[in-house]
C-alpha cells in the first residue's frame, strides 16, 4: 500500500515540477534525482563498455531436475 501512494506523489510532484516551465524534466532523471537527495548516495548507470565486459554464460532452464 505504502508503494503505490508514494508512486502516486512522485508522480503528482513531477507534473507539478513540470507545469509551467518550459523544458520537460524526464520522469527518470526526476526520480533519480529525489532518490540522490534522499539517500546521499550517487545512482551510477551502466555503460555499453561495463556490459560488454560481463562475461556471457550458457543458461538452461530446469523444471523439477528435468534440463530442456
Amino acid at each position: 500500500m505504502m508503494e503505490i501512494l508514494f508512486g502516486i506523489v512522485i508522480i503528482n510532484s513531477w507534473v507539478l515540477y513540470n507545469h509551467g516551465i518550459p523544458v520537460q524534466t524526464p520522469k527518470k532523471n526526476f526520480m533519480e534525482a529525489i532518490i540522490e537527495a534522499l539517500t546521499q548516495v550517487p545512482i551510477l548507470t551502466e555503460t555499453a563498455n561495463e556490459c560488454a565486459a560481463m562475461p556471457k554464460t550458457n543458461h538452461t532452464f530446469e523444471t523439477k531436475g528435468i534440463k530442456r
